[in-house]
């Protein structure tokens, strides 16, 4: 089983709003929080309170952007509106102690309404000796799950929309969708028409090769748990936000990028603003306002065409266009959004003794039960190059594949959707993502707890649920949804996807 990096298969309460992946994220960032503080502490303490102030100051912003972290990783990890509404009403007015005998702590305001919530955290430090306060401001952000999320499927594919790749996915073609991971290769001219999440951290997120991330006007993100590089002419199109340093070196942001730590943009282009916690230099084009909780330097040939707001210093051989303000609030910068992460149900378990073998042209019919669990087999192989239909040429009606094994299969896949026409009618064999009929692909899926494998040119539709790999055959095209518990397109195959959400997922999945 892994839990975000490794999926844990225990299925979730969907009432309880609040994944698993999530909460550890928040216990770390109090952890750290309170450890940065009392090394700070222990550091630069002194006897005298003319030098013990400032230090103490130092210590309360600390505990300030830490309840700030804890309040949006709480909020953010709730499925639903009664679970944002539980979560405000025990944070609003309460004050977490992370260390009574050095008096740190945090006390958070929080309110919500219509999708959006707005924290203020206030942090207090050396409150038996110099006591000092610092507070992080209003800070409003959007809950886009709690407020409902997509329409097709409910909170969970709303999460899963694309592609999941448990330990790791090569994206090599077309995804129409978003990628979840915690380890990707994007082969250079692939394409991620969705976002990208990163939930890797002992590696740089590297984007290259003219590789593309998002759709322009879209509203796609790049999130990343750790550093992200975009090179080699490869554009990433909506807002990038690192919990690592962010280099941008001849590639192309069209979005704001939000960095936990420092900003190099050498000879690339960010049309939107930087937010920086530490320093910023560009030897690029920025067009857009720059954020740095350190310093700013502009090299020779970079250009900033709005303001510039830093803590440290500015300096630029070539001037500013824009205004310059030093000593800039590092509390006022924002930070980088929390990757959002999603933990796996168990694999369903239906009992069967029956392996089925395709030698010859097989025929799956739509059945009006969405719970359906007739097709169940603990394997499933194909002999020869066979074909599959999929009829659900009745309206409302569902097909269901369950296998406690391996599924292999090397054959055209079919779908039917109208009773005026055969089954196995050229018309309805699926080999694009452009299938015309590919909305259908909600009403199929497939729970498969062992390795799935197609041969090359080999399509699919519908969604797969693979507790090991999904090895996509070269040249094929898959419409619906793929999550693997394991390695997504271990073999490096060029293939093309295009999400749907499951019908299924959306009533049984938490």
């Amino acid at each position: 089983m892994y839990v975000c990096c490794v999926y844990d298969t225990q299925a979730i309460d969907r009432r309880s709003g609040e994944r698993g992946n999530t909460l550890i994220y928040i216990v770390v960032a109090l952890v750290a929080f309170g450890v940065i503080a009392s090394v700070s502490a222990t550091r630069y303490a002194t006897t005298t309170s003319a030098v013990m102030r400032p230090n103490c100051a130092l210590q309360a912003e600390y505990m300030a952007e830490s309840g700030m972290r804890y309040a949006m990783a709480r909020l953010r990890a709730c499925a639903s509106e009664s679970a944002v509404t539980d979560a405000v009403l025990d944070m609003n007015g309460k004050t977490y102690v992370v260390d009574d005998g050095t008096g740190m702590s945090f006390t958070l305001a929080v309110t919500y309404s219509s999708g959006a919530a707005t924290v203020n955290s206030t942090g207090t430090s050396c409150s038996t000796a110099e006591p000092a306060t610092a507070s992080t401001g209003n800070l409003t952000f959007n809950l886009p799950a709690a407020s409902g999320g997509g329409s097709e499927g409910g909170d969970g594919a709303a999460v899963l929309g694309g592609i999941y790749g448990g330990t790791a996915a090569t994206i090599s073609g077309d995804v129409i969708g978003d990628v979840i991971t915690q380890s990707v290769t994007i082969r250079g001219g692939s394409s991620i028409s969705g976002s990208l999440t990163f939930l890797g951290t002992s590696t740089c997120l590297s984007i290259s090769g003219g590789a593309r991330v998002g759709t322009l006007g879209e509203n796609n993100t790049l999130c990343s748990l750790t550093c992200v590089v975009v090179k080699g002419g490869a554009t990433v199109n909506g807002d990038l936000n690192a919990q690592g340093d962010v280099s941008i070196n001849s590639g192309t942001v069209n979005g704001d990028i939000r960095s936990a730590g420092g900003v190099t943009n050498s000879n690339g282009t960010v049309n939107g603003s930087i937010y920086a916690q530490d320093s910023v230099s560009i030897t690029g084009t920025v067009h857009g306002d720059v954020y740095s909780g350190g310093d700013v330097f502009i090299g020779w040939g970079g250009t900033v065409t709005g303001d510039i707001y830093c803590t440290g210093t500015a300096t630029s051989p070539g001037g500013f266009r824009g205004s310059v303000t030093t000593g800039y609030d590092k509390a006022e910068i924002a930070l980088p959004e929390i990757c959002q992460s999603y933990t796996f149900p168990e694999h369903k378990t239906v009992a069967s003794t029956q392996a089925l073998v395709i030698n010859a042209d097989k025929v799956f019919t739509g059945v009006a039960d969405l719970g359906d669990t007739s097709n169940a087999y603990t394997s499933i192989t194909s002999s020869g190059w066979h074909k599959i239909c999929f009829d659900l040429s009745t309206p409302g009606t569902y097909i269901n594949i369950f296998c406690s094994g391996d599924m292999s299969f090397h054959g055209e896949l079919y779908v039917r959707t109208s009773s005026s026409v055969p089954c196995f009618s050229a018309s309805n064999r699926v080999s694009s993502t452009s299938f015309a009929e590919y909305a259908e692909a909600s009403r199929v899926y497939m729970d498969v707890k062992g390795n799935v494998s197609f041969g090359g040119g080999v399509s699919w539709f519908g969604t797969i649920y693979a507790g090991g790999d999904i090895r996509p055959g070269s040249g094929g095209s898959y419409i619906g949804g793929l999550y693997a518990n394991g390695e997504l397109n271990p073999g490096n195959s060029w293939f093309s996807s295009r999400f749907v959400a499951s019908d299924y997922i959306g009533a049984f999945w938490p």
